[in-house]
């Protein structure tokens, strides 16, 4: 039963490629069929016409109408064929995909095919009655067989002028409103999701579980995947709107999270690389890693990311940086829905994501002396780190804090020649107390949350201005860490960020550095929730502390750890 449902299914497959390849002519075929076998039913069911009946008629036919049929089939004709090559034409250079959209839109092939078929079925009648009139008006015989053939011309003149055509002159408003709505950039991008949308569902279909083990039938739903990816990423690049864009990088993720969502029940095989996509744009490059992307499964993640990172790029370049900030949104969208799935083989890939988008927008940073698509970029890589923290996975978090940590010293070496980076050092290290809250909230490691509160503790080690022994904004957030810290009761990690800086009494005497804590002190004291400037990441302080209530004590417990250490 099983093995006959497969072969079912592999049928059905076969017919729906089959149909895809030759949509066009078979919705012809289906037109004809349609039409033909409606006049042969209609004439069937009234063949009992007397013979001067229906001479007579062919007369009246010719002598009474002062227009002939053809000569309004064929202004149908063209303009309907008319309207349709002049918008396609005009809206296809700015969206590129719209005439391989159109070809394949079953609607429009089948009333272009079913005006073109009518004015071939009138062509067909007036033939006949041309050829009978002349033959009845000239006094020839009319043979019992020709008076045969002729019965249905009568059914068949009434059914292209009094059915068919006024359906279809009907219908031709319609349709060039059709049209013209189609043309809109935001159908396309629907159309195209829609149809991707499918075709990833049908992957999940346990009918075609079996159907996904032959080699033929993988290479032909990787292509579609594919092909529906392309069609997206070519949108991007052409639109101008901002609106439609927006809409492009959102079905993108959205496709891949409904790949994430089915994922596990869909066939093992159907994730080995086929021909058809190994020459794909994205994978040219990159043929000494097939074997790893087929072992992980990742080669429609793969091919999303590498179509985000693009768009970012292309973005950045161009200076629109809402929408260079939501690529980065929407891979922190998939990273979350990666992690809700335990996609580990997904998450590391977001994270090499995340590295990449860094290293674009740090290259563009120097280059145009542009802070604001890093500052972005950082705020959804923290939010990313803190989502693995709620998931537990160590190992992934660890990865998460060491490549932020990464960047966070070549952020500092950069400020070290260019002052647009050095905002950027304070916004990497509230990342990373962030982190330090979630770790401390969810209670996930002890011993990983002291390996990454070194880390955060070595930021102010970073300055290199010798007069000044520390960054004040580091220290801004580390005393605010240390207040949330005394505030849970915390006093291990509270006496590890007192400890960190009392080793600078190396440096300073023990008045100095008092001095500077309580400066730093009032600072926080003296925040506010919301700053008075709004950015890309709304009007937050990034110095705020909620337990700012709490200095006095933090010096306090200061005071009583520098008398120890004298």
């Amino acid at each position: 039963m099983k093995n006959k449902a497969s072969y079912t299914s592999y049928i059905l497959f076969v017919l729906s490629s089959f149909f895809r390849k030759y949509q066009s002519p078979i919705t012809f075929f289906i037109v004809v069929i349609f039409v033909f076998s409606f006049d042969f039913l209609l004439y069937s069911t009234h063949d009992n016409i007397a013979s001067q009946e229906l001479i007579n008629f062919i007369k009246d036919t010719k002598t009474k109408h002062n227009v002939d049929p053809p000569e309004i089939w064929l202004s149908l004709l063209a303009l309907v064929l008319g309207t349709l090559i002049i918008v396609i034409s005009i809206a296809s250079q700015s969206t590129p995909k719209l005439i391989d959209i159109y070809l394949k839109d079953s609607y429009s092939l089948s009333y272009v095919w079913f005006i073109t078929v009518g004015a071939l079925h009138n062509i067909f009648v007036d033939f006949f009655v041309t050829i009978f009139f002349i033959e009845s008006s000239e006094g020839e015989y009319i043979s019992q067989a020709n008076i045969a053939m002729l019965k249905n011309i009568k059914f068949s003149a009434l059914l292209n002028s009094y059915v068919i055509l006024p359906i279809a002159l009907i219908l031709a408003v319609p349709y060039i409103l059709y049209i013209l709505r189609y043309t809109q950039t935001k159908n396309v991008v629907d159309k195209i999701y829609r149809d991707n949308h499918r075709r990833i569902q049908r992957l999940k279909v346990r009918t075609n579980f079996g159907l996904l083990s032959r080699p033929k039938t993988v290479a032909e739903y990787q292509f579609w995947l594919f092909e529906g990816l392309n069609q997206l990423d070519d949108l991007l690049k052409y639109v101008d709107f901002k609106e439609p864009k927006s809409d492009i990088i959102n079905k993108i993720s959205l496709l891949m999270q409904e790949y994430l969502h089915i994922k596990k029940s869909i066939n093992q095989l159907f994730f080995k690389i086929s021909g058809k996509i190994r020459g794909d744009i994205s994978f040219k490059t990159i043929t000494e890693q097939f074997r790893e992307i087929e072992e992980k499964q990742i080669f429609y993640e793969h091919k999303t990311f590498r179509q985000f990172s693009n768009a970012y790029w292309h973005l950045i370049d161009k200076g629109e940086f809402d929408l260079a900030s939501l690529c980065v949104y929407e891979i922190f969208q998939c990273g979350k829905v990666a992690i809700d799935y335990k996609e580990d083989e997904v998450v590391r890939l977001t994270l090499i994501r995340f590295n990449t988008i860094l290293r674009f927008g740090i290259k563009h940073g120097l280059k145009e002396n542009e802070a604001r698509n890093i500052y972005n970029a950082v705020f959804y890589y923290g939010k990313f780190v803190e989502a693995l923290i709620g998931y537990q996975n160590i190992e992934l978090i660890k990865e998460g804090a060491k490549y932020l940590n990464i960047y966070l010293n070549e952020i500092h070496r950069h400020s070290q020649n260019n002052d647009t980076f050095v905002f950027l050092v304070d916004v990497f290290a509230w990342e990373f107390k962030r982190i330090l809250i979630r770790l401390h909230e969810n209670q996930v490691s002890n011993e990983l949350e002291k390996s990454i509160l070194a880390n955060f503790l070595a930021v102010d080690n970073l300055t290199s201005d010798k007069k000044q022994l520390f960054s004040f904004n580091i220290r801004i957030l580390q005393v605010g860490l240390a207040l949330y810290y005394l505030r849970k009761q915390t006093f291990e990690l509270l006496d590890t960020i007192i400890e960190d800086l009392i080793m600078d009494t190396e440096f300073m005497s023990k008045e100095q550095l008092r001095n500077h804590v309580e400066s730093v002190c009032k600072r926080i004291e003296s925040a506010e929730l919301n700053f008075w400037e709004d950015t890309d990441r709304g009007n937050l302080n990034l110095y705020y502390s909620p337990d700012k209530e709490l200095t006095k004590k933090f010096l306090e417990r200061l005071d009583e750890r520098l008398n120890a250490s004298y």
